[in-house]
């Protein structure tokens, strides 16, 4: 399955999870987490098909906009594997379930991707070589451990 993300910022928390509501009630999508901003900005991410996260980004922000202030919207259609990293590393996970997709999405690709990913991420115990020989399941294991 080919992902895209999802983002949505609003200016209060209350505007945000009116955001993250509307995202995961109109389509299929999977709710990472959000970040907080300085001033009261609060971005909020989810995952999913293409179709189904430009369904939702759209819904909320309409829905958001109604209630709060609606800063910016953007989808990234199949987002280089790299941004994953990015992405989680400044996400505050959503719940529990939002760590088992992150789990499920790191099962999904391919040993290369993960390798790729472990290099780009801070904190992971192993190094060069060793992420070379590394197999999925170590590779997801060390991965998960900076999550």
């Amino acid at each position: 399955m080919e992902y895209s993300l999802g983002m949505i910022e609003t200016k209060g928390l209350t505007a945000a999870i009116e955001s993250a509501d509307a995202m995961t009630k109109t389509a299929e999508v999977h709710l990472l987490g959000y970040e907080l901003s300085t001033g009261g900005y609060v971005c909020v991410k989810i995952i999913g098909e293409v179709a189904a996260v430009k369904a939702a980004v759209e819904t909320a922000a309409n829905r958001s906009a109604q209630i709060g202030e609606l800063i910016s919207v953007h989808v990234i259609p199949r987002p280089h594997i790299e941004i994953y990293s990015i992405v989680h590393a400044t996400t505050k996970p959503a719940s529990t379930k939002g760590e088992k997709t992150d789990i499920k999405i790191l099962e999904e690709l391919s040993v290369t991707e993960l390798r790729k990913i472990a290099r780009n991420t801070d904190g992971i115990e192993i190094k060069g070589r060793e992420i070379s020989k590394s197999n999925k399941d170590k590779l997801i294991k060390e991965i998960k451990k900076v999550m």
